[in-house]
């Protein structure tokens, strides 16, 4: 229980009941698990609150004046399919049980509240919830670091058969190609010619065969036949199964520092 609170706790509530007794008695022992509460009188004062006001779950009655909770709930799913909602009925009908489920409500309680049932609907609802600030928080981190890996890195991704599938501006600048001109293209457009095989074999054997990383330092050639030079780290993406997806490339310009007599063409 103390876990759950725990999250719950940081949660508004919006509590739609027509009741005023159940309202006045069931609200008090919501205090203990939300934040705050905002409470509706009907469905249809439900839905304008709902519109009103940040909402983070819903625990509803269903039988209602004006919209009922059935009603009231497919109005919310058209503005908002994720957020949780409970349904909350003094009978255990099965069309409204059916209804419920096919509008995604995240589960039922019966009238009186069982502090058990409760519990165990809310902890569904709380991970949920978890889960879903965890995959934002995760893809707001991952969009901070590809944007940082972007304006510091030469980046291009390839297909398992070394096909350029993405590139940075940062790829285009140094190579002298548009990013139309590389998209589609094997990664060798930009090979030089002077470069011994050995090296791409040890590449290959490394991400392909091994799958595991490569680093290394790699001679280039732009769009005009000018040579560059990158410190290279190839990494192959991995699904479940360890099959390889696709490849992934890093670089770091290199080229000023390296004997000026080897940037010549």
């Amino acid at each position: 229980m103390e876990d759950i609170i725990k999250y719950s706790i940081r949660l508004n509530l919006l509590y739609v009941e027509d009741n005023k007794e159940l309202r006045e008695s069931t609200k008090d022992f919501f205090q203990t698990f939300f934040k705050d509460q905002i409470i509706a009188i009907d469905g249809q004062d439900g839905y304008e609150k709902f519109i009103n006001n940040d909402i983070d779950i819903i625990i509803t009655d269903m039988n209602m004046p004006k919209l009922d909770g059935l009603e009231m709930i497919e109005k919310i799913r058209e503005i908002n399919k994720d957020i949780p909602i409970l349904a909350l009925s003094a009978y255990n009908e099965t069309n409204y049980l059916i209804n419920c489920i096919k509008l995604g409500v995240d589960g039922y309680l019966l009238k009186p509240i069982d502090t058990e049932q409760f519990l165990t609907e809310l902890s569904k609802v709380v991970e949920k919830i978890k889960l879903k600030y965890d995959v934002e928080n995760n893809k707001n981190f991952l969009e901070q670091y590809q944007d940082a890996t972007n304006n510091s890195s030469i980046v291009s991704k390839t297909d398992i058969h070394g096909i350029i599938t993405y590139v940075n501006d940062e790829f285009c600048n140094i190579s002298g190609y548009s990013k139309d001109e590389l998209i589609g293209k094997n990664h060798n457009i930009i090979r030089h010619p002077d470069n011994p095989r050995k090296i791409y074999k040890k590449l290959w054997d490394t991400v392909k065969v091994k799958k595991k990383i490569y680093k290394g330092l790699l001679r280039n050639q732009d769009k005009n036949g000018k040579s560059y030079y990158v410190k290279t780290t190839i990494k192959p993406i991995l699904d479940k199964s360890n099959n390889i997806t696709e490849y992934i490339a890093l670089r770091d310009d290199i080229t000023d520092i390296m004997n000026p007599k080897k940037t010549t063409r």
